[in-house]
């Protein structure tokens, strides 16, 4: 082989080399855009600016009949203020559902961050609150967030602008909601791509789903008013506090959790010895329990074969996750009359909401 060939060997190779770097990049921009649009990053106007907004809104959150028994779902977007009326999706009016119609002596609260009312112009938002306002234990009200957080441990988190000015202020309010609420009122946060299949009001109080990774995750969190419940919730809202960060999406969430549970087992790391040990202070349920679904193994939802193993997985479930995060559109092509599990799932769980959908 010549000087001429080898140096045209090394051209075509360094061709190669260079169409695949910039496809990679290109690839990688792609899902960089994608993931923007699924977590809500801010766009130059201020995603959470309802908070401070004073228009027409739906009755107040201020009290709860039920401290330490009630369930809690946050709508912290500004859709509704946007929308001039209050609205709701398919999936997040299907957990709300679950929940309500599995625990009809539980009052499960719908809170919204954004000011709007119900009209009752007959779209889909409307008709899904009209079918969750049919079980009596659903109460829809307005979450006046500055107000909430005033005179709290966080309150600071909000006064000087720190979650106005976050990367993703959508979903560290909802953080900060979350375990707000728990210290305040104790009770269940259930996240709005959990589906809820059993009753949980007989279940012993301080509990947090545990994957078969043996990391806990904040998608069902239960814990007393009172106690050792109220103790870790006070853990929740100093470490939140202390270590709020505002361009990381997970650690003021999970995070938060892990670290506040390390510091109760005492240990530096949650391995599967230590979160047994920690098991007789009732904190822990097993991935059988919640979450039955492995994140890996969310497209069998999607799957007509996989519904035999898919409900056989759940049957002794008191939730599943949905794992919407992963991928929100999946399911827009489903039709009512097919088979697979997902559809299966909320047909079964959510059926008022399942009726009124046009999505599937």
């Amino acid at each position: 082989m010549n000087w001429l060939n080898i140096c045209t060997l090394i051209t075509l190779r360094r061709i190669v080399f260079y169409i695949f770097l910039i496809i990679t990049i290109v690839f990688l921009l792609l899902k960089l855009v994608a993931f923007e649009k699924q977590v809500q990053l801010p766009t130059k106007t201020n995603p959470v600016s309802c908070y401070r907004t004073k228009n027409e809104t739906l009755p107040e959150f201020s009290d709860v009949n039920q401290e330490g028994k009630s369930i809690y779902f946050f709508d912290t977007s500004c859709a509704s203020n946007e929308h001039g009326n209050i609205v709701i999706s398919e999936q997040h009016a299907c957990s709300v559902e679950s929940a309500a119609r599995a625990n009809p002596n539980t009052d499960v609260y719908l809170l919204f961050t954004s000011p709007g009312i119900i009209k009752d112009e007959g779209n889909t938002p409307d008709k899904l609150l009209k079918a969750l306002l049919t079980y009596p234990n659903v109460k829809i009200r307005y979450l006046n967030f500055e107000k909430y957080l005033h005179n709290t441990p966080v309150e600071n988190l909000f006064k000087d602008g720190t979650i106005e000015s976050s990367r993703f202020p959508v979903e560290h309010a909802r953080d900060v909601l979350s375990y707000l609420t728990l210290w305040k009122y104790g009770g269940t946060y259930i996240n709005f791509d959990v589906l809820v299949l059993k009753s949980l009001e007989n279940l012993s109080p301080n509990y947090v789903g545990i994957p078969s990774t043996y990391t806990p995750i904040t998608s069902v969190l239960n814990l007393s008013h009172k106690g050792r419940g109220r103790h870790i919730a006070s853990l929740f809202l100093d470490n939140l506090k202390d270590q709020f960060l505002k361009h990381d999406l997970l650690n003021n969430g999970i995070a938060v959790l892990m670290r506040s549970l390390e510091k109760t087992c005492k240990a530096n790391i949650l391995t599967e010895e230590v979160l047994r040990a920690c098991r007789k202070y009732k904190v822990y349920y097993s991935s059988e329990a919640f979450l039955s679904i492995a994140w890996w193994d969310y497209p069998k939802l999607f799957k007509t074969e996989h519904i035999d193993e898919i409900l056989n997985m759940t049957k002794d479930s008191y939730t599943v996750q949905l794992w919407s995060y992963y991928d929100m559109h999946v399911f827009l092509g489903i039709e009512k009359s097919s088979n697979v599990p997902y559809k299966v799932l909320i047909e079964k769980y959510c059926p008022k909401v399942f009726a009124e959908s046009q999505l599937l």
